[in-house]
């Protein structure tokens, strides 16, 4: 906290001197409007930065209001990161073994050991999906078990970026603020959207049936032949839901959230370059009005 508030302290001396440089340079006897214009901007951009240094305690506020009504709308287990995390772990460690399990079963017959080497290939892809989402939900957890901490310090930072004379650092400081901001609501309730997706395109009864099969082959290994020809279709279809809820949905949701920062950055970021700024208009008329 002392280094968040040696960087606040920092910001309010960037407003100081931005504010000072547009009074200083509105006041010169510059001889275009269009450059006398720069000053009121100036003042302007100073007085944005300080509005945005000053609004962090309202800014946490409303992001722990905004976690709390997105928690409450996943009631049950379903409402903490780390149930939905063990959830999603426990499903992807359960689909792993269980393809482990039908090939060993499978092998253990030597007439249909064969099969069971035809079988390791078929599950190959399978396999990688399935290491795959588990390497993706690792970064996930380790993310949101992170951001919590180090979400100040990126806003801070952004608004230090936002607050640079000529706006040098608007850009980068802008998707800062809206980023970390974004990020630190939206991200913790993925685990819960990706289990309730989940639930709605039937991941549960395809490995439902891929359990099944499995169990059937450790106790009915005269019905091996049959299960063997049903299980390109069961497993097609628990791949597939696994793909689509727990790998495709995660990386969606992401890219959703990037852009919706980026949007939100260029609303309150704009362009970098003074000569297009959205507030350069208005300062154009109030300079030609007092040169007037």
């Amino acid at each position: 906290m002392i280094g968040i508030g040696l960087l606040i302290a920092f910001i309010y001396s960037q407003c100081a001197l931005e504010f000072s440089l547009g009074a200083l340079w509105h006041a010169l006897p510059l001889p275009r409007p269009e450059w006398k214009a720069y000053g009121p901007t100036l003042m302007w951009d100073a007085t944005v930065s300080l509005f945005a240094i000053s609004s962090l305690s309202a800014v946490q506020v409303l992001m722990s209001w905004l976690s709390s009504m997105l928690n409450e709308t996943f009631p049950g287990p379903f409402s903490s990161s780390t149930a939905s995390f063990a959830l999603i772990t426990s499903q992807l460690v359960l689909v792993d073994t269980t393809l482990l399990l039908i090939v060993a079963g499978v092998s253990s017959t030597v007439v249909l050991e064969p099969v069971g080497e035809v079988l390791a290939r078929m599950f190959g892809p399978a396999i990688s999906g399935v290491t795959t989402a588990i390497i993706l939900w690792s970064i996930i957890q380790i993310v949101i078990s992170l951001f919590p901490r180090v979400w100040l310090w990126s806003y801070v930072l952004g608004v230090s970026f936002y607050a640079l004379p000529f706006r040098l650092g608007r850009r980068l400081g802008a998707y800062l603020m809206t980023s970390s901001i974004v990020i630190a609501v939206a991200l913790p309730i993925l685990p819960s959207l990706a289990l309730a997706f989940q639930g709605l395109i039937g991941y549960e009864g395809a490995f439902r049936n891929l359990a099944d099969l499995a169990s059937q082959i450790t106790t009915k290994p005269l019905a091996v032949p049959t299960i063997i020809a049903s299980l390109p279709q069961v497993l097609g279809t628990m791949i597939a839901a696994l793909v689509i809820s727990l790998i495709v949905f995660p990386v969606a949701y992401l890219f959703a959230l990037s852009l919706l920062a980026r949007s939100a950055a260029s609303l309150i970021g704009g362009s970098s370059p003074m000569s297009t700024s959205f507030f350069l208009g208005p300062s154009r008329q109030i300079a030609r009005g007092l040169t007037d």
